[in-house]
């Protein structure tokens, strides 16, 4: 200047207290001069090393990272950003998995979610009211009325007559006929001969004394060609009168086992018969 001079420091530095030296400044000092991040002077200037989630700006100050927006995240479904992280968001239905990326389903029937009157079915992120067996819906909401199986199926109680309950039904059967155990179904238990061969179509008694006085299920669900008084033909195996018959071959439709022996004595003529299981 005029008749003096005076010095000026570059960038990072300033005078020392003579004003005739420029010595390092040491930006540090300055609180909170990198943000989220921790200062390191150096000779002229200061670096800043900055916390996970944030990244130098441009002026070196460390600023929050948009994981979302970089799609550097790892949700499975959508991202939240937040202050030096993020977070993963799972749509309604789900709920975030302990690793804290995915989404797993919600069973709404454990949680006061489910407002069902009967009954919960939980469906992948979601769930729906249904009604129990013995029900019905009733329109587009979660009340149930009661189904009448005898009105609906009047032929449900073959050999009894059907009595309609709130979701159920019960078979009152007539004589000689017995409920199975639960009581949707009339067993025959009338007895009548088991017929082993037909002749033209006809039951003939030409071995009478080997004729047996049975039910028409261990007649017909062993080896029994006809049943009965009136000769009533047999079933044939695998067809759906033989199903509601039987359980199986060798077995009443009550599970229990048939004692062929007993029913067919002229079934081994020249030997011994021995009743196994099913045969």
């Amino acid at each position: 200047t005029d008749g003096s001079f005076r010095c000026e420091c570059p960038q990072g530095f300033v005078l020392d207290p003579t004003g005739k030296k420029c010595i390092d400044d040491n930006e540090c000092t300055v609180s909170n001069m990198c943000g989220n991040g921790t200062c390191s002077n150096v000779d002229g200037s200061f670096e800043c090393s900055c916390a996970d989630g944030f990244a130098p700006g441009p002026m070196q100050i460390c600023e929050d990272v948009d994981e979302c927006r970089e799609r550097s995240h790892q949700c499975a479904f959508r991202c939240h950003n937040t202050l030096g992280s993020y977070k993963c968001a799972c749509p309604y239905g789900y709920a975030l998995a302990p690793d804290g990326k995915h989404c797993n389903d919600v069973d709404e029937c454990t949680t006061p979610a489910n407002n069902c009157k009967f009954q919960c079915k939980n469906l992948i992120g979601s769930f729906m009211c249904v009604c129990p067996e013995g029900y019905q819906q009733i329109g587009s909401g979660d009340d149930c009325r009661d189904v009448n199986e005898c009105a609906n199926q009047p032929d449900i109680c073959q050999n009894g007559r059907c009595v309609n309950l709130q979701g159920s039904f019960r078979c009152e059967c007539f004589t000689g006929f017995e409920p199975s155990s639960d009581y949707t179904k009339c067993i025959d238990k009338r007895q009548g001969f088991c017929y082993h061969h037909l002749v033209g179509g006809q039951c003939t008694t030409r071995d009478s004394t080997s004729l047996t006085r049975t039910t028409k299920a261990d007649c017909c669900c062993t080896m029994g060609a006809a049943w009965g008084p009136t000769c009533e033909h047999c079933p044939r195996s695998g067809s759906m009168q033989h199903k509601e018959l039987c359980m199986d071959t060798g077995y009443s439709i009550d599970g229990t086992d048939i004692d062929e022996c007993q029913i067919l004595p002229d079934l081994c003529k020249h030997g011994s018969c021995i009743n196994t299981l099913g045969s």
